[in-house]
């Protein structure tokens, strides 16, 4: 497979693209900046994550002999939304009330999360949510090939608008 990265037009442009260059260096400074938020965002998910299954795992063989297929045919959020609804865990015990805890703190920072925020979701028009979507980059590799885009159409617009 031969891969290329086009870095220009046959064209050229007249003049600097400045607005271009700006949108790349604004996302480009967003993208660092969410980037640490969100690491530590995920190591708190993360560490919530293996306590909560460190409950779980208890209570899952008495889950699975009940349902054999239950993790084949739905996600683990769908799981532990049946570990939430039933009385897998019984209700009473230290168990079920430390992991009810740990399971709104987990819920609670997953809505928190920098994409839950700033991410455009169109269940949920928001015109301020699709603006702040168009800054917001998962990875290098996601803001490398959208400002790679942006530079090679951005600066032939600019130089037609100018």
């Amino acid at each position: 497979m031969f891969f290329f990265i086009p870095i220009g037009s046959e064209e050229g442009v007249r003049r600097l693209p400045y607005l271009t260059i700006g949108l790349i260096v604004i996302n480009s400074i967003i993208w660092i900046m969410t980037g640490s938020i969100l690491s530590g965002q995920m190591n708190d998910l993360e560490r919530l994550d293996r306590e909560l299954f460190q409950i779980e795992e208890r209570y899952l063989d008495e889950l699975l002999e009940k349902d054999p297929g239950l993790l084949t045919n739905m996600d683990y959020n769908e799981v532990r939304e049946r570990f939430e609804t039933s009385e897998i865990i019984p209700q009473g015990s230290d168990d079920y009330i430390e992991w009810k805890s740990l399971y709104k703190e987990y819920k609670t920072k997953l809505s928190s999360m920098v994409f839950e925020q700033l991410g455009f979701k169109p269940k949920r028009f928001d015109f301020l949510r699709m603006f702040s979507s168009m800054f917001i980059h998962a990875n290098f590799f996601h803001l490398f090939f959208n400002m790679l885009f942006l530079w090679m159409v951005g600066c032939n617009i600019e130089d037609d608008w100018s």
